[in-house]
């Protein structure tokens, strides 16, 4: 396809044009330093941080840099840190 024949999509409404958006759920977010990210978001110790928030959709984030994951369904939240319900009866 050339540019000549690439249609394009006008622009979305400013984020308060209300009429266009109706009902729809906001989002308040603020860019954050790439060097805020916590030191233990890494493949090997992500279960150390103990400031994780529960997002409800089967993801976590952090509280303090915003780093998030998905997790799966055996992991729960508990006062910030991530638990595995798997090892409780051990």
């Amino acid at each position: 396809m050339n540019e000549k024949t690439q249609s394009q999509l006008p622009p979305l409404p400013s984020s308060g044009d209300a009429e266009f958006w109706g009902e729809g759920e906001t989002y308040l977010s603020q860019n954050r330093d790439v060097s805020s990210v916590c030191r233990v978001h890494t493949k090997e110790r992500w279960k150390e941080c103990t400031e994780y928030i529960d997002n409800k959709d089967s993801s976590i984030s952090c509280r303090v840099c915003g780093w998030g994951t998905p997790i799966a369904g055996y992991y729960r939240v508990l006062y910030g840190k991530v638990i595995d319900l798997r090892t409780l009866n051990s």
